[in-house]
């Protein structure tokens, strides 16, 4: 098997690199390399297996890496592994193409199960993520301009720029920002893009 890790802490790629060669005695190489050469590596070398570390700061760029390798291999086993277990991030990182996710906090047995479930074409996520909470997280019951508003206040921008943004009053801006939080169950008095740091939508956040 040959197995590719996209990891930016050398710790973490060695622990890895150990795992892997004690579980799978056929491991026959194991490279290893940053999400910016990820491109280049799938680009010249055949791998069977991409274990992708999803960012805790970025993870809209993890996820967009993760689009782009399944775009270029579209038959790897692709496994996200992050410290967050968001079930909404678990399920943008499965809808974007990876084939399990596992998070780092759960027992490192957990990335050999998923390895093996990859093996025999199933997919596997980490038990300790409810991935029907995910689907049925309230953001997924704001209307798309209550998303907007929210993501757009979350990359740092106020309700009278959003307004000028959208050519829209500052009065319906502000309402829509209002509405969306009481769907949301949130106050007014946290921000919003520590709640998505928290829920696991940081991904939606470009900026």
């Amino acid at each position: 098997m040959r197995f590719l890790l996209v990891n930016e802490h050398p710790i973490i790629i060695y622990a890895l690199r150990c795992l892997l060669k004690d579980a799978f005695s056929d491991a026959a190489k194991i490279d290893t390399t940053t999400g910016e050469k990820m491109p280049e590596h799938l680009k010249k070398g055949h791998y069977d297996f991409l274990i992708l570390a999803i960012s805790e700061s970025n993870s809209s760029r993890s996820l967009s890496l993760l689009s782009a390798a399944r775009r270029k291999a579209p038959k790897l086993g692709i496994i996200a592994y992050s410290s967050h277990n968001a079930p909404c991030l678990a399920l943008a990182a499965l809808e974007r193409g990876a084939n399990g996710y596992v998070c780092k906090l759960s027992e490192h047995t957990l990335i050999i199960e998923a390895i093996n479930s990859l093996k025999t074409g199933e997919k596997f996520c980490d038990p300790t993520i409810n991935l029907l909470a995910g689907l049925s997280h309230p953001w997924h019951s704001l209307s798309d301009a209550e998303q907007e508003v929210l993501l757009s206040l979350a990359e740092g921008q106020n309700l009278e720029s959003v307004a000028k943004r959208y050519n829209s009053h500052y009065k319906t801006i502000a309402a829509r920002k209002y509405n969306a939080l009481r769907k949301l169950g949130v106050s007014p008095s946290i921000g919003v893009r520590e709640y998505l740091f928290s829920q696991g939508l940081d991904y939606l956040i470009t900026n």
